[in-house]
């Protein structure tokens, strides 16, 4: 500590590193993770819902609160938005490239949620208000399709009981409003235009690109 009882910037950017590596276990951004897939497998479909929502809006809220508004100065936003796109970066490539691979829905949603993660850190990373605007849009539009998309894993899981991903094969024919349903909600997931999803990663890219965050 300095004589003007001020910490000195590299004790307060340490601290920071914390801050921001607590906030993405929170979040599960990679590196991060490895928590997550398990828990959503091994939950009832109810409480891999609740943990794949509630906790990403209340990890928001506390990162909004410690970064932008605690941590907001230049000096310091420079040093948790450098760090906060790193994140992003590993959350849309490892959630998005490791997702193809499982064979488990409930997993697959799992890398999925990583991925949207990575959509959220970008939105934080640009550290102004339309970033933070177009965070609570998308996660508002993530709640509406993820909540969707495991009431009809919830239904199928009931009819078949299991959760893998070949036991969703014929479900147009067996099933066709929920094949469409979980249809409409994956691709909303996925940020297809011209659903909500892709509203709200627009709105994310556009914040950042105005920040100059082009990477």
């Amino acid at each position: 500590i300095a004589s003007s009882n001020v910490p000195r910037p590299e004790l307060l950017v340490f601290g920071v590193v914390f801050i921001v590596v607590g906030i993405a276990f929170k979040f599960g951004a990679a590196p991060f993770h490895a928590w997550v897939p398990d828990v959503y497998q091994g939950s009832p479909t109810g409480v891999a819902l609740f943990v794949a929502s509630a906790p990403k809006v209340a990890a928001f809220g506390m990162a909004y609160r410690l970064l932008d508004n605690g941590f907001g100065t230049p000096a310091l936003w420079s040093q948790w938005s450098a760090m906060l796109s790193v994140l992003a970066v590993l959350s849309l490539v490892i959630g998005n490239i490791v997702a193809i691979a499982q064979r488990n829905v409930k997993r697959l949603l799992a890398y999925s949620g990583i991925a949207q993660v990575g959509n959220v850190l970008i939105g934080l990373a640009a550290g102004t208000k339309m970033g933070t605007d177009s965070i609570l849009f998308y996660l508002l539009t993530y709640l509406f399709a993820n909540l969707g998309a495991f009431a009809v894993i919830m239904a199928i899981s009931n009819a078949v009981g299991s959760d893998e991903i070949d036991d969703y094969r014929g479900l147009n024919r067996r099933s066709p409003f929920l094949a469409f349903a979980m249809l409409i909600f994956l691709l909303s997931l996925a940020g297809v235009p011209p659903l909500a999803g892709f509203i709200g990663k627009l709105y994310i890219f556009v914040a950042a690109i105005k920040e100059g965050l082009y990477i």
